[in-house]
């Protein structure tokens, strides 16, 4: 998840992910960070909204495709090189590490 440090007195924004996924394989094609005050859009009473604005910004791109959306468990976080997807029976995310090959002259 995104983490915030400031030097400020405020408290640091919340933030939630809304993660949109194919129900038929399961992969996550889209994942969509709601960072705010915890309040509105960004609290409980908005977690509809915001799924709801995040299938609809993933069908832009991924029109036909069987899309589903969940919010991420507020203890998931985001690793680089990890391909993710989502057990349509249990929607919990589990994450697969990828290799990315070598190209020429790399050390």
């Amino acid at each position: 998840m995104l983490e915030f440090d400031s030097t400020f007195d405020e408290p640091a924004p919340k933030v939630v992910l809304c993660v949109v996924y194919d129900q038929d394989t399961g992969h996550v094609l889209s994942m969509h960070r709601f960072a705010g005050d915890g309040t509105g859009l960004f609290g409980p009473e908005g977690a509809g909204e915001r799924e709801r604005m995040a299938l609809e910004l993933a069908q832009r791109d991924l029109a036909g495709r069987d899309l589903r959306v969940m919010h991420a468990p507020h203890d998931f976080r985001l690793e680089a090189l990890t391909l993710y997807r989502v057990d349509p029976r249990t929607r919990a995310i589990h994450g697969s590490r990828i290799q990315l090959p070598l190209g020429e002259g790399a050390p």
